[in-house]
């Protein structure tokens, strides 16, 4: 547990979480479901899944949690969930879809819900002016940096600049969730993050200050309460 600690996202979903399931909880899109396995406590029914082969192969070896095979995009899934869940987490996978994508996706949990039950989306893909400028000029200028200063002194490194998939405003994000669902709650985490994804001001340890020059306006972490309609 000290160890899961040291990762900053997983612990601040962790710490959300750990007073708000109950039994029938399904996690959607779990990965390899590091934070979800200090979360299932002794409830019943607390499923996770996913639909790659990876996080199903490494689930069943190392029996982390009950973890099944599910598509959340694929409506022919639905019938592998044979429980009303009372609380639904789909994890960040809406970086991955387009807008049919992830309003299919919502559709399928709509299916899965009734009128109690609790829906969490977790939206970790937020467009901001600023981190785009980040995205765009000051990251792979650092990154080009690093390049040039390891070949100088013989190093050969592969850097990766990572994929940031589909960016969407605040607005336009919530624009699809209401089609489907009300929003009850909305929380915010992580306000240094985005920042400390330059090499310099996380080397420099700048992340906080940066968070408190802007005000906390460009949180890393929102996760949505929401309730079907």
């Amino acid at each position: 547990f000290d160890s899961f600690k040291k990762n900053k996202t997983y612990f601040s979903q962790y710490n959300y979480f750990k007073d708000r399931l109950s039994n029938n909880t399904l996690f959607l899109a779990s990965g390899y479901g590091f934070y979800e396995f200090f979360l299932k406590g002794t409830f019943k029914n607390f499923l996770c899944s996913d639909s790659e082969e990876k996080y199903i192969n490494f689930n069943n070896k190392n029996r982390l949690s009950n973890f099944i095979k599910f598509d959340a995009t694929n409506k022919d899934d639905i019938g592998k969930i044979n429980f009303t869940p009372q609380n639904i987490v789909l994890n960040n996978v809406e970086y991955l879809f387009d807008d049919n994508e992830l309003t299919g996706c919502l559709e399928n949990i709509h299916t899965l819900s009734d009128e109690n039950t609790k829906v969490y989306i977790i939206f970790r893909s937020r467009y901001y002016y600023l981190i785009d400028f980040f995205y765009k000029f000051l990251i792979p200028a650092e990154f080009l940096l690093k390049k040039v200063i390891l070949q100088i002194f013989g190093k050969k490194k592969y850097i990766n600049s990572n994929f940031h998939g589909f960016l969407r405003k605040k607005k336009d994000f919530e624009k699809i969730l209401k089609k489907r669902f009300i929003i009850k709650n909305l929380y915010k985490d992580l306000y240094s993050l985005n920042y400390e994804r330059s090499l310099i001001i996380n080397k420099l340890k700048l992340g906080k200050i940066f968070s408190l020059i802007f005000f906390k306006l460009h949180p890393y972490l929102h996760i949505y309460e929401l309730r079907i309609k």
